[in-house]
């Protein structure tokens, strides 16, 4: 792992997989604003993610104008638009290791601001009236390893210890296997095949989370952002962020390049994930890429699972896990009239590769698939669901489950927090004349700002940790919420470290 964070990260690949979601495609996905780049601009933000569309909504909100908004490819073209469409956090799995990295209490604010940016997701779909298939529900962690499932009873009993059994982000039901399998219609054990062997279930851990379609949800909130004024260029790479001010007194900050043009501005907000380090590259091993596969598979008609599935699932096994959604799809009969048919769309598959998917780390090629993850998603519907999944591999009279599959590149970080803030001087000018990042050390702020490296979780935290980054941005480190983790934010101290 070690030697593929040295792999120098590049820009977006100009010709990913369309994912499942890109179908049909955005109507902003091609938009351009305007026929040419304005020259200067008081914000940029690089991305046009979650994160980068939830910066604008929150900047505009505040009275912001001015701010220019640049993709690489279509609009919410990245991980946003490439994920599994889970709002979950599973804080369980990482609240003992916050406790001992950091102490109770930030474990507890991580833990809330996690359950509250899932809730604020769905509420700002409803409020707004983005289209998206948001539905909040219960999701279940159906646990295939008996050290897995023992430690996960330890750190709920923990955490419901550590906040009280009446705070909702302690809320967790465990079940036994026998009770597992009979309310989840699981296998009591997964079924041999692609690349693992038989694995019982041991039980389950069942909490609030939700699912949504993220792509619908962030073209909405950039529709919503343009209204505002934002202004938008997708199909425009931007190939640095150049910091260009003679003097603290300069306006216009840095230059931010692209084959169209270039743009002055005051500064410049990087919604970039898993390829921040192609324009940051002090940040090269700190933000590594990781390549994610996900599949769409349709639910065999002779099934006996409900229409659909009333909760979302994960699947946890020694070395990983993977995760899925349920969602209702329009098929066309071939008599021209309409059918509904259930989609599960399940990612992951990491934890079964040689040196637990070492190989996909260090990659930004969203452009093919790993062929053995492929192997393995195909075959999982029936391998988890055992009897209630029949028509394995085209058994039912239309055809293979496979509905779609592709790949999306998330950024993980060595201690599994995200990034935020304003980045500190020596990042900006790594490799300067050491007077010179002295005397721009002392002139105060550096007008960069930074919100990635969301561990493949940023349906979990992106909302909120962008909302927290608009108020630094416009107030300084004063205005951070209480609410907010201030072990997010990016330091150079936590940068050494």
């Amino acid at each position: 792992l070690h030697s593929r964070a040295q792999i120098p990260v590049q820009p977006p690949h100009p010709i990913p997989i369309k994912s499942y979601w890109h179908h049909p495609p955005s109507p902003l996905a091609r938009h351009r604003s305007t026929e040419s780049l304005p020259r200067t601009a008081d914000t940029v933000i690089i991305g046009s993610g979650i994160t980068g569309a939830m910066v604008a909504w929150n900047l505009l909100e505040k009275g912001v104008k001015d701010i220019v908004m640049l993709e690489a490819r279509d609009a919410v073209g990245g991980a946003t638009g490439r994920n599994g469409g889970h709002t979950k956090a599973a804080s369980y799995r990482t609240y003992p290791s916050h406790v001992l990295s950091h102490s109770p209490s930030t474990a507890a604010k991580i833990a809330r601001l996690e359950l509250a940016n899932i809730r604020d997701t769905h509420a700002f779909a409803s409020t707004h009236l983005i289209a998206c298939t948001s539905r909040p529900c219960q999701t279940t962690d159906i646990i295939y390893d008996p050290a897995t499932y023992t430690s996960g009873i330890d750190a709920i009993h923990t955490l419901q210890s550590n906040l009280g059994a009446a705070d909702a982000a302690a809320s967790y039901k465990i079940l036994d296997a026998e009770k597992t399998v009979t309310k989840f219609l699981v296998g009591p054990e997964k079924a041999p095949g692609g690349i693992h062997a038989p694995e019982k279930v041991d039980g389950a851990f069942a909490y609030e989370a939700g699912s949504i379609n993220a792509y619908a949800f962030t073209s909405g909130v950039l529709s919503l952002c343009i209204s505002r004024g934002m202004t938008l260029y997708t199909h425009t790479p931007v190939t640095g962020v150049i910091a260009s001010w003679p003097s603290p007194a300069q306006d216009f900050r840095y230059a931010v390049p692209t084959a169209q043009g270039t743009i002055n501005a005051r500064r410049v907000v990087l919604a970039t994930n898993g390829y921040t380090a192609n324009l940051l590259p002090s940040l090269q091993s700190i933000i590594v890429p990781l390549r994610g596969q996900i599949a769409a598979l349709k639910v065999p008609q002779g099934s006996t699972l409900p229409t659909l599935l009333p909760s979302t699932y994960s699947f946890m096994y020694d070395g990983g896990y993977d995760y899925m959604i349920p969602r209702l799809s329009t098929s066309s009969n071939s008599d021209g009239t309409g059918r509904e048919e259930q989609h599960i769309i399940i990612g992951g598959g990491l934890g079964r590769l040689p040196s637990s998917g070492a190989s996909e780390y260090g990659t930004v090629d969203d452009s093919e698939l790993n062929p053995a993850t492929s192997e393995y998603l195909a075959d999982i519907g029936r391998a988890y669901f055992g009897k209630h999944w029949t028509g394995y591999r085209g058994g039912g009279d239309d055809g293979d489950d496979v509905v779609r599959e592709w790949t999306g590149i998330m950024g993980v970080t060595p201690d599994d927090m995200p990034f935020i803030g304003e980045v500190p001087m020596p990042l900006v000018f790594e490799g300067a004349a050491q007077n010179q990042v002295g005397e721009r050390s002392r002139n105060g702020s550096s007008g960069l700002f930074i919100a990635a490296g969301f561990n493949g979780h940023g349906m979990a935290l992106a909302l909120k940790c962008a909302e927290a980054l608009a108020d630094l941005m416009q107030s300084g480190d004063a205005a951070i919420p209480q609410w907010f983790p201030r072990e997010f934010l990016i330091s150079d101290d936590r940068i050494q470290k």
